[in-house]
Formats: structure tokens, C-alpha cells, sequence
């Protein structure tokens, strides 16, 4: 008997419900609450409360100064909290390695993903990245990152799940790559829930032949990028079914407890 398993994914906490926004409200996802939350294990984290800045507090945002993008108060833009954002984000790395995938904060200016406001005197242009989230990605580049707004955008919330059921399936194979049956099984089991040309499928099975955890990054890295690319757009009934094959991967490849 299959045993299903949630998907362990950091998510930015004021989209579940915590009340940790500058104002002391949230920001809580319904659609994430009730439809992905079926799937995912939620790991809440929220960087302004990790650097210190509390609730109530003043608000933040992108401003260009001297070629870089800072991250300041909207009132006081001496009072910057850039560096304080970096070092949050490199100190995530422990459980952020237990993670299959992230969703972020729409437009925020720590973790809004893309088309943040970033600030030219009292202009702005939507071309920023919340510098959390920057360096989360830096420091994870495989690591599948959407932001809530973009889910329900159907071909953007596909393009993420499949990404994200790639990256949890590679890493739960673990430290077993050097394992020749255990590898051919994650693949097998891959390419039932995604389908790929044949010369991508070649190509993947050609790294089944290398045992080295280099093969491994490669095999994901080809994975994801096709993905990227050329997903499919998947009907709602997809998706939950490709969550669920997901949910049992450990049990359908035998990895041991």
C-alpha cells in the first residue's frame, strides 16, 4: 500500500494566515490554504520579522541609489535594511534544504519574486526582486520559487508544479544516485508523470549511466530547464493527480524509512 507523504515547501507566512505584515494583518491565499495545502507541508517564514522590524511597523521599498537596489524605509530612506536582508536569507540555508519548492510574497519589496517597484526619486518602474527572495534564489538556483499572484495564471501555476514535483522527486532519491536500480526507478517513475520529447529522454538516460552526484545536478538542471521552457499547460484534475504520484514517490522507488 502507497503512503502519502506532503510536500515540504517554504512559503512567505503572511500568505497562510500569520498576521506579520507591516500593518499587523496577512495576506492569507485561500486557493493555497485549500487546494495546494491538501499537497504541501507549509515551512511559514517571514524575513522583516526575522531581522527585527515587528508589528506594526513602518513600510519598505526598492529605491536605486548609486546603481544598487536598495531596500529602505518609504519615509526614511537612511534607515536600510538591505545587508539585514541578505544575511536572513543566508541563514535559511539549513532548512531550506529540506524544502522542494518556495512561494513568495507578490510585489513585496523582501520576497515579491518579480515586478517589484523599485524607486527613482518619486518615480518607480515594476522591475525589481524583493532582495530576499534574490538571495534565496542565488544561493538555490535549482530550488523551484513562484509568487502567489502567478498561480492563478494556469500555464505559470503548471509550469511551477512540475518544477516542483521534478525537484522533490530528485531530492528525495537523496544519497541514493550511486544506486544504479534506485535512479532508473526515479527516472521511470518521472516520465510517467511528465511527459518530454525523445531526445530529452535520451538525453536524461544517458546520465543514468553516471553514479557521481555531478550526474545527478545534471539530470535535474536538463530536467528543469525544459520545464522552464516547454511545460504544458495541466487541467486542474492534472495537477492534483501529478500531486498526488508525487506524495507516493518514496514509497513507489522503496526508499527505506
Amino acid at each position: 500500500m502507497l503512503h502519502t507523504r506532503k510536500i515540504p515547501i517554504g512559503i512567505s507566512a503572511c500568505l497562510i494566515g500569520h498576521k506579520v505584515r507591516y500593518d499587523g494583518t496577512d495576506k492569507a491565499n485561500q486557493d493555497i490554504l485549500q487546494n495546494l495545502g491538501q499537497y504541501f507541508e507549509f515551512t511559514a517564514f517571514c524575513p522583516e520579522m526575522d531581522i527585527g522590524l515587528g508589528v506594526p511597523r513602518p513600510t519598505l521599498q526598492l529605491r536605486l541609489v548609486n546603481q544598487r537596489i536598495l531596500c529602505v524605509r518609504t519615509e526614511d530612506q537612511d534607515f536600510d535594511v538591505t545587508d539585514e536582508l541578505i544575511q536572513s536569507a543566508h541563514r535559511q540555508q539549513l532548512w531550506l534544504a529540506d524544502m522542494s519548492g518556495y512561494i513568495v510574497k507578490s510585489r513585496s519589496p523582501s520576497c515579491g519574486l518579480s515586478a517589484v517597484p523599485v524607486f527613482t526619486g518619486e518615480q518607480s518602474e515594476p522591475s525589481g526582486r524583493g532582495i530576499y527572495t534574490e538571495h534565496i534564489i542565488r544561493n538555490n538556483p535549482l530550488l523551484p520559487v513562484e509568487e502567489e499572484g502567478n498561480l492563478s495564471d494556469k500555464n505559470k501555476r503548471s509550469r511551477f508544479l512540475q518544477q516542483l514535483v521534478i525537484y522533490h522527486s530528485w531530492r528525495t532519491l537523496g544519497g541514493l544516485w550511486s544506486d544504479t536500480e534506485s535512479r532508473q526507478r526515479l527516472h521511470n517513475e518521472l516520465l510517467q508523470l511528465i511527459k518530454v520529447p525523445e531526445v530529452l529522454e535520451q538525453k536524461l538516460a544517458s546520465l543514468l549511466v553516471e553514479a557521481h552526484q555531478q550526474a545527478s545536478k545534471r539530470y535535474l538542471m536538463f530536467f528543469l530547464d525544459y520545464i522552464k521552457q516547454h511545460a504544458q499547460p495541466l487541467q486542474t484534475k492534472d495537477q492534483h493527480r501529478l500531486l498526488q504520484k508525487a506524495q507516493q514517490l518514496r514509497d513507489s522507488i522503496a526508499i527505506p524509512e
